[in-house]
This record gives C-alpha cells, structure tokens and sequence, in this order.
C-alpha cells in the first residue's frame, strides 16, 4: 500500500510539470486524429516531425513538418505550422459519460480550409476513444472525412510513460480508408518522442509510411 501511495504522488508531481504530455493527443504525432484537451493556458510548445512514404511504383517521399502551438486561452490553443494556421477550442470537459468536445478550425496557405469536430472520451479504466469528424473545404466544395482513434498507457500501473495509438481514418474526397499504430514515450518532464506507421487500403494511396517527431514545452 505505501508503495503505491508513492507511485502515485510521483505520478502526480510528473503531471504537475508535464506540459507536453505523452497521454494529450496532438494531430500528426505520430497519427491523424487529436483529442479534444488543449495545451495549458500561457503554454509554449514545438513539435517538429519526419515522414517517409513507400508508394506504390513511385520514388520514396520524405516530407518534414514543423509546428509552433500556443495555450493562448483557458480553453483555447493557436497553432502554427508550416503550410497552415489552427485554433482549437474545448467548449466541455469529460464528465461522467459525457465526452470532451472540441472545434478546431483550419486554414491552410495554399489547400483551402478544414473544420473538424472533437470527441474524447474514456471507456474502461484506462483507455480513451477520439472521433474526429473533418469537413474540408476546397475550390468551394465540401468534402467529409474522418478519424476514429484508440488510445492506451502501455505498462500502467508499474509505469506511466508510455501510450500506445491506433486509427482508421476515412481521406476527405478520396473513398479512401487509412489505418495506423503509433507510440509515444516521456522523455522528460517537458518533451516527448513519437514513432508510428501508416497503411492507405487502396491502390491510388502509400501502402507504407513511417513516422517519427519530437515535441517540447516551455
């Protein structure tokens, strides 16, 4: 017993300091989906990302992305990337069996726009759902895609370092169907590393594609 009253209190310290958590859930690290929970108010965080893709019949394609994201309300965060510009708002909290919500609204500088809707919420003791429903808009067309997302504390309770992801994802405008798996792992306090992969089930998509990225906090 008072070893897991120890246990605990250090859970609770590292989470107290954790600004970058393993366990909050940004889109494209390492998959596509994100939960509804922003960045702490007045929170400074960079993430930065590789991917590798293995097409079919085509040469390899390596493509890096860079984000700056910004707790610039108590609900509310901004976030800044190479290609495009983001604000996510949580409009409730997870209570009870009701789910965290959030919208996010997105422009992109040259691939028109995307609004997204959030849903976050915990099933069992441990485990979390993530529904991400997109609507893109382009060359004045909407187009209606999505992500259902699972997420899970590897080794908890001996640990709490680690989460381990997995998706289906339905491309906006494609009929195409994408799956994946991904980690992410504590490093520190303050940072994280992430590693996950991706299938597309069809013949026009990237029937591999690796991704590692780091984030950070200050």
């Amino acid at each position: 017993m008072k070893r897991i009253a120890i246990f605990s209190l250090g859970l609770l310290a590292t989470s107290a300091l954790a600004q970058t958590d393993h366990d909050n859930l940004d889109a494209n690290r390492p998959l596509r989906f994100e939960d509804a929970e922003p960045l702490a108010f007045r929170t400074l965080a960079l993430e930065y990302g590789l991917r590798l893709g293995f097409p079919r019949r085509r040469e390899l394609g390596l493509n890096g992305d860079f984000e700056l994201i910004y707790g610039s309300n108590l609900n509310g965060q901004l976030e800044i990337g190479i290609e495009d510009i983001a604000y996510l708002y949580s409009f409730r909290q997870e209570i009870g069996n009701t789910p965290a919500l959030a919208l996010k609204a997105e422009a992109s500088f040259d691939n028109g726009y995307r609004l997204r809707g959030i849903a976050t919420k915990t099933v069992g003791r441990y485990d979390r759902l993530h529904l991400n429903v997109d609507v893109d808009i382009q060359d004045g067309r909407a187009r209606l895609g999505g992500v259902l997302g699972y997420s899970h504390p590897l080794g908890y309770p001996r640990e709490f370092n680690t989460t381990g992801l997995a998706e289906i994802a339905f491309i906006p405008g494609s009929r195409m169907v994408s799956v994946g798996l991904g980690v992410r792992r504590q490093i520190s306090p303050r940072a994280v590393l992430d590693f996950g992969l991706q299938s597309d089930l069809d013949s026009r998509g990237t029937p591999l594609r690796l991704i590692a990225g780091y984030s950070t906090s200050f």
